[in-house]
């Protein structure tokens, strides 16, 4: 099995298919051994290198990391490694176009899934696991912006709070785990946050899942630390995306305590300046805050956003 060019071909003829009759669906798939398990969780790895797109491999990824990480690690294990394989193949199909036929297999319910079991494990193999799973959130999360199918299942799965709808599960899921997160996997998962804040259709679902509070915590938590920078940028852009153009999202965010942070920012003439300022503007603006005005004054660049935000009170 280590003859790529056979591997291909097996795909091209159909092979997969009649390698899942053996295992015709998940539901019995669990009742085999988990030594013959393994071995077609191995198989299916291998064609990870090959054109298993095209040939209801991904759909048995899915199917693979839709198991606890604990009973079942190497099966998990092999399909992160699947997935990301799979990312890395030099073939016509685009990343965009990838995303969206794995999407649409379920993938983002047993990935967030996958995400909180690693975290709960110490393992060298499960450190590995939550970056690998990470970057595969974060490559999805990018995509979102221009792929509508992509959008809408973002939304629609569970990635931080199980309280209301699914959409909101899956995005209160993602929060949460920034809060156990350590600082370099915090970031990307940041970034990932930011990049769901610029879909119009994700507004309502971040907010519903607590994320400003969330955010603005994580802001205070680590302005010390060394990658403060990195991490105030992420937030200060999502929280923008978030208080653009909704007053009720600029309320919370001023309970939730993000004056402070913005003060800091203001005060220290910190690059940030410039993502802090539009935010104290529309918060000046909505009538959250009057001290704003004399620090938006200073500014050259937001004398004129801060003379309309003091003409509306």
């Amino acid at each position: 099995m280590s003859d790529l060019g056979f591997l291909e071909s097996f795909c091209l003829i159909g092979g997969i298919p009649v390698m899942m009759g053996l295992t015709p669906c998940r539901l019995y798939f669990k009742e085999y051994p988990s030594e013959r398990r393994v071995e077609v969780s191995n198989f299916i790895r291998l064609l990870c290198h090959t054109s298993v797109l095209i040939c209801r491999g991904l759909k048995v990824l899915v199917d693979l990391l839709d198991e606890d990480y604990t009973d079942q690690t190497e099966l998990v294990v092999d399909a992160l490694n699947g997935i990301g394989s799979v990312f890395e193949l030099q073939t016509p199909t685009t990343k965009n176009d990838f995303c969206c036929m794995i999407i649409c297999k379920g993938l983002l319910d047993p990935l967030s899934s996958a995400l909180l079991n690693v975290m709960g494990n110490s393992s060298p193999n499960a450190v590995q696991m939550k970056h690998k799973i990470i970057q595969i959130l974060l490559a999805f999360s990018q995509v979102t912006q221009s792929n509508i199918h992509i959008r809408n299942a973002t939304g629609m799965r569970k990635i931080v709070r199980y309280s209301m709808h699914l959409t909101v599960i899956t995005m209160a899921s993602l929060l949460r785990a920034c809060e156990l997160l350590e600082m370099e996997c915090l970031v990307q998962m940041l970034k990932a946050v930011k990049h769901l804040s610029m879909n119009a259709n994700l507004l309502e679902v971040l907010q519903n899942a607590n994320a400003i509070k969330i955010l603005i915590k994580l802001l205070d938590k680590e302005k010390t630390s060394p990658h403060s920078t990195e991490v105030s940028n992420h937030i200060f852009q999502t929280c923008y995306n978030l208080c653009r153009l909704n007053k009720s999202h600029q309320e919370e965010a001023t309970q939730a305590g993000i004056i402070p942070c913005l003060k800091r920012v203001i005060e220290t003439s910190s690059p940030l300046k410039q993502l802090a300022l539009p935010i104290l503007c529309n918060l000046v603006s909505a009538r959250n805050i009057s001290f704003g005005n004399m620090m938006l004054l200073e500014d050259p660049y937001f004398q004129v956003s801060a003379l309309e935000a003091i003409l509306s009170w």
